[in-house]
């Protein structure tokens, strides 16, 4: 057993693919407009991270903001964190070094928690 999908919620598919496509440099798979929630699916090496929109969802259904964490694996974590602040992108702390990994967090545009991570 693997994890082949891991998904957020998200309120608008549009600038969600702007944020994970276009400034995290993942590529897009599939896009789906067309379904009753919209789907997207990019490719971060071996595991799909999906998008659902929930606009179109009833009122009464909310999305589980803060039940995830997705942990991008990178070889030079303060490398990555200056590129991708290069685009815009606000980090919620300076990079911590825990021993044998160093994180540092931000957020994509629905406050959905992301993760640069390195082992050391």
């Amino acid at each position: 057993m693997h994890i082949g999908v891991v998904y957020y919620y998200i309120s608008d598919m549009n600038r969600s693919l702007a944020f994970y496509r276009d400034k995290l440099g993942l590529d897009c798979k599939r896009v789906e407009f067309d379904l009753p929630y919209p789907w997207a699916e990019l490719d971060t090496g071996g595991t799909i991270l999906a998008l659902e929109e929930f606009r179109t969802r009833k009122p009464s259904h909310k999305p589980p903001w803060g039940g995830a964490v997705v942990s991008f694996q990178v070889k030079n974590i303060e490398q990555v964190k200056a590129g991708l602040e290069s685009k815009g992108i606000p980090f919620l702390s300076d990079i911590q070094d825990l021993g044998e990994v160093k994180i540092v967090q931000f957020e994509d545009p629905d406050g959905n928690v992301l993760e640069l991570h390195q082992r050391i």
